[in-house]
């Protein structure tokens, strides 16, 4: 396994974690980089040289992590990012992505192959299941048998959806705010991730609020719905608060696969996107089973938010 290098991004209080990822790594023939462990006077020439080298970036992310909304952290995965670096987060509490309070974070790990700790299994086991990523990534056998249509932990559905909600003004970048006003450009990426030997006639549903009027302090909840043949349906709900009188129109939707961290992801949609308002979902296809036999994508959904002419 020489020359398998592998990034690991903590925050000191996670530094315990970290550790034990490291020896684990060690053990099995990785080559794995920390700033505390290869301590260096010039350490951000020497980060930027490991994550240039590393195949595979690991955050060790808990609540803590968002709430310190650490400024390594951030550089780290934004450099990995850049470098188009497998970036797999090892979540420590039960959060998903939608709850990341910190927006840069929160960007760049969507779409993520994520592991959660789940709070009835050891530490060992879930840092297994880390290895065994890492192992089918450098295309590896799978270890655990995680390519026989089983959940790998009881606190992950088959399938899994977040629904963003991300406004901008005029001009300006994308961020996360639940409270919409005239001017603003209104998207949802309905994020959906799991594991399974592949999705059989993907199709998604999402409310209707085309060309509807909503009046200052309205405060409404937003559905969306993954369904398929051979799935459970998974459904994700953002609320969103009205700031003036508005009018929202459709303008714009996109779709991708796999990884998408940007609001202009293109891919070819073949059906009515009328049909994403009503029971019959918008059909977006199958998507095949992958090496790593994991499947995640991205609808962007976006308004242009509208003055009410009265």
């Amino acid at each position: 396994m020489s020359g398998k290098h592998i990034f690991i991004s903590y925050i000191e209080e996670n530094r315990d974690i970290a550790e034990k990822i490291w020896d684990k790594l060690t053990e099995k023939g990785y080559i794995p980089w920390a700033y505390t462990k290869n301590d260096s006077s010039k350490w951000k020439k020497q980060i930027v040289r490991e994550l240039q080298q590393c195949d595979i970036m690991i955050l060790v992310f808990s609540k803590k992590t968002d709430e310190k909304a650490n400024k390594q952290v951030v550089k780290e995965l934004g450099l990995a990012s850049e470098y188009e670096k497998e970036i797999i987060p090892f979540m420590l509490d039960d959060i998903t992505p939608k709850d990341i309070k910190n927006e840069e974070i929160a960007y760049e790990i969507i779409g993520a192959n994520i592991t959660w700790i789940n709070k009835e299994e050891s530490l060992n086991k879930q840092i297994d299941i880390l290895l065994n990523r890492i192992e089918k990534f450098y295309g590896g056998n799978d270890i655990l048998g995680e390519n026989k249509n089983t959940k790998l932990t009881t606190n992950e559905d088959p399938a899994k959806i977040d629904t963003l909600l991300l406004t901008r003004e005029k001009g300006t970048n994308w961020s996360l705010s639940n409270n919409i006003k005239i001017n603003d450009s209104l998207a949802f990426n309905i994020h959906y991730y799991g594991w399974y030997e592949g999705i059989k006639e993907l199709r998604i549903k999402l409310t209707d609020i085309n060309n509807r009027v909503f009046n200052k302090g309205d405060t409404i909840k937003i559905f969306a719905e993954v369904l398929s043949k051979n799935l459970q349906s998974s459904k994700g709900e953002v609320t969103i608060k009205f700031d003036d009188d508005v009018l929202l129109n459709l303008k714009h939707v996109s779709w991708q696969k796999n990884s998408c961290k940007s609001i202009n992801c293109e891919s070819t949609i073949n059906d009515s996107i009328d049909n994403l308002f009503n029971n019959q979902g918008l059909y977006l296809g199958d998507i095949p089973k992958k090496d790593n036999n994991d499947y995640y994508g991205n609808l962007v959904v976006q308004y242009e938010v509208l003055p009410i002419i009265k």
